[in-house]
């Protein structure tokens, strides 16, 4: 009935509140003289509480923005891995910060696809910077405003190298708004474990056939045993071509597998953040200050993204007694 109350008033956010003062009186109920008293004096108290809370809320410390700020965060720091959902603690504290004309870019390791089902309908005001650094993607147009290709060319000659060794791998390719995947060779049980995990998720598409000549290589990938995506990558780090650069990655969901990617050697988180401040530059938007927001500690819980993002707010809206 407590519970319910909060629902019938439309007040749900009071429901713990509510909750726990019914708990106070009811665990002690047994050895009380008067019950209904104490339930008076508690929801006196309680009342106390709300006024005094709504009148210190009602006040705010001068407070100064710094919209020349650009933040970049990553999203590594906000959810355990691909296919988790940002909670919705962090989500609601990420859209005050939007709302109050925070200027944040997420950056992801991954392709768009896990970045827009893991952050909801949330209203992202810049573009991000995904895949590692091969592109700019803007949520809100739903399409890649950046990309830093692997040349059709190089892509020819890694394919050579992995059919000679009969690996399976995938191409990501993108046009101006889809990704498409396309697999090549034979495929072994962990790339296939990850294949069959990762095609569940929306936003893309999974084609059999040549790639379509609009377009581009975003990057290519080998997965395998851990051991074995070691031993691949001493083997092929001297034989790829030298616009190409090799990165190692566990495949979350997926013991002992680790992936291998190949990316053009340009295409950088650091590259990208210049190229999207550049971009802004041309735009009007002058004395541009990046800002790096990185977690002091790698994803742990949940309260460690509210921490980062408290920070965020302390340097990009500081209190300031001379406002």
């Amino acid at each position: 009935l407590a519970l319910y109350s909060t629902v019938l008033t439309k007040k749900t956010d009071a429901a713990a509140l509510t909750a726990i003062v019914y708990i106070c009186i009811a665990v002690d109920y047994p050895n009380l003289e008067a019950p209904v008293s104490l339930a008076l004096h508690q929801v006196f108290d309680t009342l106390i509480g709300i006024a005094v809370a709504a009148y210190v809320n009602s006040f705010n410390m001068p407070r100064i923005k710094h919209p020349e700020y650009i933040f970049f965060v990553r999203l590594q720091d906000l959810v355990p891995d691909r296919y988790a959902c940002v909670s919705g603690q962090v989500l609601v504290m990420l859209n005050r910060l939007y709302n109050e004309g925070a200027r944040i870019s997420l950056v992801s390791r991954w392709a768009p696809a896990f970045l827009l089902s893991q952050m909801g309908t949330m209203e992202i005001n810049l573009p991000v910077i995904v895949m590692d650094g091969a592109a700019l993607y803007d949520i809100g147009e739903k399409q890649y405003q950046y990309v830093k290709a692997i040349p059709k060319e190089t892509a020819e000659k890694l394919e050579k190298l992995f059919l000679e060794r009969n690996l399976g791998y995938c191409i990501y390719a993108v046009s101006e708004s889809n990704m498409s995947v396309y697999r090549r060779g034979n495929l072994n049980d962990r790339e296939e474990e990850d294949f069959q995990l990762m095609k569940r998720s929306p936003y893309r598409n999974y084609v059999s056939g040549e790639m379509a000549p609009d377009e581009q290589i975003a990057f290519i990938r080998l997965v395998d045993e851990d051991d074995r995506i070691l031993e691949l990558e001493e083997e092929l780090t001297d034989l790829t071509p030298e616009d190409v650069r090799i990165s190692t990655r566990k495949q979350p969901r997926v013991k002992g597998c680790s992936g291998l990617y190949f990316h053009h050697v340009d295409a950088t988180i650091e590259k990208r953040k210049a190229d999207l401040i550049r971009d802004l530059s041309s735009h009007g938007e002058h004395g541009l200050v990046p800002v790096d927001m990185v977690s002091e500690h790698s994803y742990r819980a949940e309260r460690e993204a509210l921490h980062m993002l408290s920070k965020l707010q302390d340097i990009y809206e500081p209190v300031s007694l001379l406002k």
